[in-house]
């Protein structure tokens, strides 16, 4: 298993970059971040990325690894004996908010990574909130979690539209790459810049209908063509949670 905890993330996203035969300009297109942030990265300039997922995908690697140094360099090589031993209680590492607690030998988990908080979303009283992302290499920190999906990010919620099932201050951890069934909480983006966290109740005949998530608006039914996305949500974070890391 590819394991290099003591290289720098700016030397793994060199390296990674090398081998995909990527200039930093190519990989920034292709992650969405600007090249002056990759250029800092690699120099040592800078120490924290907020778009790990996004250049992880864009070269082809494990983004635990590209975030950490740990786990395979590739996803493709993580054979299931390797995932059951990085699993083990007693593998956890320094930097997870469990690893002070004695777990015992048998307790398995996913191996955890970081995912970006990425903007804040403000509730407003027609059901409807507004999204405002941080830009590139700024916001409040990150979140760590245990969710398999690459992309996974979060969002700070202000107001208490929400509450109380969302309260001012908590945070939304989103999966854009796990499909969201019926049942779930979603963030939606629409077409019109709107955007909403809703319970999703069905789809049928090209029609989806969205449940308020504390009932204190009606449910809507829009058309799929209104809709850009819908990102399952995984976690409800409180604030003041340990598994909340400022920048």
């Amino acid at each position: 298993m590819y394991k290099n905890s003591d290289m720098s993330i700016g030397k793994r996203i060199r390296e990674a970059r090398t081998e995909a035969g990527l200039s930093q300009k190519q990989l920034a297109t292709k992650a969405g971040v600007s090249q002056s942030a990759i250029s800092q990265l690699e120099t040592g300039e800078s120490q924290a990325a907020s778009s790990t997922a996004s250049m992880a995908a864009a070269l082809g690697v494990n983004a635990l690894w590209l975030e950490s140094g740990k786990g395979p360099k590739r996803a493709d090589t993580y054979t299931g004996e390797e995932r059951r031993a990085e699993n083990r209680s007693d593998k956890l590492t320094e930097d997870s908010p469990y690893a002070h607690f004695n777990a015992g030998p048998n307790l398995e988990l996913r191996p955890g990574r970081y995912v970006a908080i990425v903007g804040i979303g403000q509730g407003g009283p027609d059901g409807y909130i507004s999204i405002d992302d941080y830009p590139s290499g700024q916001g409040d920190g990150r979140i760590y979690t245990y969710s398999p999906d690459p992309d996974a990010y979060a969002i700070r919620v202000r107001g208490d539209s929400m509450r109380p099932r969302i309260k001012s201050g908590e945070y939304i951890v989103a999966e854009p790459g796990v499909e969201a069934q019926p049942g779930d909480d979603v963030v939606v983006k629409l077409r019109n810049d709107k955007a909403m966290v809703k319970e999703l109740l069905w789809v049928r005949d090209g029609e989806i209908s969205f449940g308020s998530i504390n009932d204190s608006v009606p449910p809507i039914t829009l058309q799929l063509q209104d809709i850009i996305c819908i990102h399952r949500v995984a976690a409800i974070v409180p604030r003041g949670s340990a598994l909340i890391q400022p920048y």
